[in-house]
């Protein structure tokens, strides 16, 4: 008896099937060995068989047994479990750094002025939560401790636990520690051998824990500054440099940190020239990334 023969509209169907499937399953590594053969099924009571060949290809061959509903079930189920995969390891990562750095003030008013850079340190634990491969909304907490040194070109009056006044010209030297919150965007770059590029850049709300001040030229020796500065400092934060991966998702973070506030960080009062004083820093990021 002659093999009856599928309608053409069937065939059709069977034939946009197909192609349908191969065309988005390669996008995910995913290949018809017998495209043609499947091409040509005499019905739709078909399926295939999908067997793992290497890491990121599946062979997929024809097979009787499994119903055509099974074999778009059997497609969406890997591709949804190859994507719940990648989510899984790369949705959050946390990193912690430790970075030297050199802080130094800026001014908006020529009678008092930044005048020389101090050395500091900034330790920190940073997390990412990851909305695409390359791509992460970024948090984290830090630890800064940071200096940086004024001159006034007239007279001024410190409000420290004993007011002191300082003469024109004199070097004032504060150490400030902060704790910082910071929140940005962290873009990354594919991967090319074990290096990847990337930067952050978001902003920096900062809590000042405490500070102190010295000037040398009168013999003052550190003093509690904290009446002099703002509790509060908000700014922003600039980061760029390359992640060396050592396998899996550990790697070496080496970097370049940039960081200034947008508010005054020295308390205004009528015995000091009225300015606006930011604190910038620039650091050295060395982290480790998991």
């Amino acid at each position: 008896m002659p093999t009856p023969k599928a309608p053409a509209n069937m065939i059709k169907k069977s034939f946009r099937f197909i192609t349908f499937v191969y065309c988005n399953a390669k996008s995910n590594y995913f290949f018809v060995k017998d495209f043609y053969k499947l091409s040509y099924v005499m019905n739709l009571n078909f399926s295939i068989f999908i067997k793992k060949t290497t890491k990121n290809n599946f062979e997929m061959k024809y097979n009787s047994n499994l119903t055509f509903r099974s074999a778009i079930f059997v497609i969406v189920l890997i591709s949804a479990s190859q994507t719940a995969t990648l989510n899984a390891q790369q949705s959050i990562g946390f990193g912690i750094h430790a970075d030297p750095l050199v802080g130094w003030f800026s001014s908006d008013n020529n009678a008092i002025i930044g005048k020389g850079v101090g050395a500091g340190f900034n330790f920190g634990l940073e997390f990412n939560k990851y909305f695409h491969e390359n791509y992460a909304f970024s948090t984290g907490v830090s630890l800064i401790t940071a200096g940086g040194t004024l001159s006034s070109s007239s007279p001024i009056t410190l409000d420290l636990k004993n007011p002191i006044t300082i003469s024109p010209g004199s070097k004032m030297v504060y150490k400030i520690q902060y704790l910082a919150i910071p929140i940005g965007l962290k873009l990354k770059s594919n991967q090319i051998g074990y290096i990847s590029l990337f930067t952050n850049i978001g902003l920096d709300p900062k809590f000042v824990l405490g500070g102190n001040i010295e000037v040398p030229s009168q013999n003052i020796p550190k003093e509690n500054a904290n009446n002099e500065l703002n509790r509060l400092s908000v700014g922003y934060h600039v980061v760029g440099g390359i992640e060396y991966s050592l396998g899996g998702t550990t790697s070496v973070v080496v970097g370049i940190n940039f960081d200034s506030n947008f508010t005054n960080i020295i308390k205004k009062s009528a015995n000091k020239p009225t300015a606006k004083i930011l604190h910038k820093m620039l650091g050295l990021r060395l982290g480790l990334n998991f």
